[in-house]
Formats: structure tokens, sequence, C-alpha cells
């Protein structure tokens, strides 16, 4: 029954994965960590304001060292209200076992902030649909007059 199971699980992980392991990856930019992160181009699903994009990103050294070699993550973004949130991502590890898969099925929304990875992929993966400007930070917090000897 075990290997009935496995057996199944990385059938369903294949069928997730395998768009995205077949496409063309283009270089996007690095994180403040030093890990490189590209995009598939083919993998850009747009459906009124929201859009999916299949995203790659290599590990560090560091990330090698935990067992980690890549992680592809389906992004979705609401580009009408600047958020985005992760829908699956699959960790592809150093010894070349057996991926794993982690859906996150009803995941809440981040709003997307200046100067991130995720805005500048939502810049390519949103380009000319209506974007709103993100929200607005809460309201100015009241400062005490102080007098300066």
């Amino acid at each position: 029954m075990k290997t009935v199971l496995w057996l199944v699980s990385a059938a369903v992980a294949w069928m997730v994965v395998s768009p995205a392991h077949a496409s063309r990856w283009e270089y996007h930019a690095n994180g403040s960590d030093g890990a490189r992160n590209f995009y598939s181009p083919q993998s850009i699903v747009i459906n009124g304001d929201m859009a999916k994009v299949w995203e790659r990103t290599l590990g560090t050294r560091e990330d090698m060292a935990k067992g980690i070699f890549e992680v592809r993550t389906l992004t979705e973004f609401d580009c009408a209200r600047h958020a985005y949130r992760a829908v699956l991502t699959v960790t592809y590890p150093t010894d070349n076992s057996l991926a794993i898969t982690i859906s996150y099925h009803g995941s809440d929304w981040k709003n997307i902030q200046p100067a991130s990875l995720p805005e500048s992929l939502s810049r390519v993966v949103c380009g000319d649909l209506p974007q709103q400007s993100p929200p607005a930070p809460g309201p100015p917090v009241a400062q005490e007059n102080r007098r300066v000897p």
C-alpha cells in the first residue's frame, strides 16, 4: 500500500511540475541572499487581473550545504491589487532524490513591497494590466512636540 501511495504521489508531483520542468528560464534577479532567480515566460497565464508564473531559484552555497539545489514556485499575482501569493513550491534536493512538493491552497495574499523581487517580477508578468497603487500604510503616528535643549 505504501508503494502505491508513493507512486501516486510521485505521478501527481510529476504532472504538476512538468510544465515548469521543460520551460526555458530567463534570468530575473539576484536575491539579497545571493540566490539567482529566474522565471519561465512560457508559463505566464493571465486571466483578467490575475496572472500566474513559474519561478526558479537556484540555491546559494548555504542552501546546497543544507541539501537544497533549487526551488520552483508557482506564484500568482493579483495585478489590480498589487498583491501576490505562492500557489505551489517544489524543492529539488542536491542528491537527486524525489522532489518535495508543497501546495499553498488558499494561502494569504501579500502586498508587493517596492524594490522587491515580487515587485520587479510583477512588472514582467502583469505587463500592461491595470495596477492600483499599493495600499497606503496606516494612519500617521502622532509625534510629541519636544523642545531640544
